[in-house]
């Protein structure tokens, strides 16, 4: 079996905003004639220079036009790695194959955390 590749889509955040939230959903709207498996990811980069992610689940876009919700809960970042952050990027990645995908929009939408500090 060969090796899958991954169409990436980025998007810069403002990372003093992302810091105060709980998760970020990205809500795709799109078709694909054929089924085609995608997952969102949250990149922070690190003042040393590395990077952590967090993930959405992964999904499958199947046949009719439809809104799919790609939910990144934050609390599963490591402890600290919100309040340390240098960058943040949302990559949306889908399976690169002989797959076409129709694009009607995306929305990025921040849920703020519960009151509690970032360390």
């Amino acid at each position: 079996m060969g090796a899958i590749h991954w169409l990436a889509i980025e998007q810069e955040l403002d990372v003093s905003n992302v810091r105060a939230l709980g998760e970020i959903t990205s809500v795709l709207d799109a078709a694909a004639p054929q089924s085609a498996s995608l997952f969102a990811l949250l990149r922070l980069g690190l003042p040393a220079g590395g990077h952590v992610d967090a993930s959405s689940g992964q999904i499958e876009l199947r046949g009719e036009r439809c809104c799919e919700s790609l939910p990144i809960d934050l609390h599963d970042l490591p402890q600290g790695a919100l309040g340390k952050a240098t960058s943040a990027k949302l990559i949306l990645l889908f399976e690169a194959r002989d797959v076409d995908i129709d694009f009607y929009g995306l929305e990025v939408r921040g849920i703020v955390r519960s009151n509690q500090a970032i360390t």
